[in-house]
């Protein structure tokens, strides 16, 4: 009885972990998790001022369009191969569980606010922050 008992908690356990079954699939989770889908956007919208000044002559049309047929899902799914070459499937789930965390929502949550604050500092001649960044 002990046994089936410890079956069944340990199934239990498994079962609500929260992970998937391939490497792949937790590989897109952790970049879920980790808000790259957002910052992804937000680095296309800091860029786009530096490219509309390379390309001058496109018409802002031509930018909107670009802009609109950018498939955020697709550019992340490039990074699923890189994930998958430099990180066990063991380390994908330890990210996932650092990102389920409260200190990783944090993480995820100020991680798109920090270059701002930096940037913001720099205009205002800010001199408190390590010299390194």
């Amino acid at each position: 009885m002990k046994k089936l008992f410890f079956v069944i908690i340990s199934l239990a356990a498994l079962a609500g972990n929260g992970f998937a079954q391939t490497k792949s699939d937790d590989i897109r989770r952790l970049l879920e998790l980790s808000g790259a889908k957002k910052q992804a956007a937000q680095m296309f919208n800091l860029m786009l001022p530096d490219l509309i000044k390379i390309a001058p002559d496109a018409p802002m049309s031509f930018w909107a369009a670009f802009e609109n047929k950018l498939d955020l899902d697709e550019f992340t799914e490039l990074f699923v191969p890189v994930y998958d070459t430099y990180f066990t499937h063991d380390e994908i789930r330890d990210i996932i569980i650092f990102y389920e965390s409260p200190s990783g929502k944090k993480m995820t949550e100020m991680a798109p606010i920090l270059p701002r604050i930096r940037t913001r500092s720099d205009r205002s001649g800010e001199k408190n922050l390590p010299s390194r960044f």
